[in-house]
């Protein structure tokens, strides 16, 4: 699951993005969690490393099922099998036994069921969540990727003051709580 792309159809967590002409530095700070691809990130950054776009860990642990880990087991299995170009039914066979046997295919498809059942909860939670966020990362001075990345993610005091801020609003949200307890996160 690639996690900088679950608020992308979700508006801006900055309302009043800045932009620059290209060649002064800076960045157009639209989301924090927009896809990033190298072409953005190096057209629109300022050279950030790409840790500069990393969601802190606990905002990830907020997220229902953010822990869940890719299944790459099935692709290089599969990959295996098909070096010929073709799957035969022997193949295929193989490939159905791996699966159901993998625990990371197994993590993925419990994940995927979760996801189906709570759709709807999911999608309001992770409101609220990228909501509160962006008004702690703005009331910090977070404005742009630079700020986000200096005071953020290499700043300790500030990340834990913006986490501060984050679980006090949510803890005051009775409906976040809820939809926390239906969803089995925690702070």
């Amino acid at each position: 699951m690639n996690l900088l792309t679950l608020g992308a159809d979700r508006p801006p967590i900055f309302s009043t993005p800045r932009t620059q002409t290209p060649g002064q530095g800076g960045a157009s700070f639209d989301s924090v969690l927009d896809s990033v691809s190298p072409s953005r990130t190096e057209a629109s950054s300022g050279d950030l490393p790409l840790e500069a776009f990393a969601l802190p860990d606990w905002y990830v642990s907020l997220v229902p099922g953010g822990a869940i880990p890719l299944d790459m087991n099935v692709a290089r299995f599969s990959n295996r099998l098909t070096r010929d170009g073709e799957m035969s039914d022997q193949d295929r066979a193989a490939l159905d036994a791996f699966r159901r046997n993998d625990p990371a295919h197994q993590a993925m498809l419990r994940y995927r069921r979760y996801q189906q059942a709570h759709a709807r909860e999911i999608g309001e939670y992770q409101k609220i969540l990228d909501r509160v966020f962006k008004k702690a990362l703005e009331d910090h001075g977070i404005t742009d990727f630079r700020s986000y990345y200096e005071n953020l993610i290499l700043n300790p005091e500030t990340n834990a003051s913006v986490q501060g801020a984050v679980r006090a609003e949510l803890e005051a949200d009775s409906r976040f709580m809820e939809l926390m307890g239906e969803l089995g996160t925690s702070f």
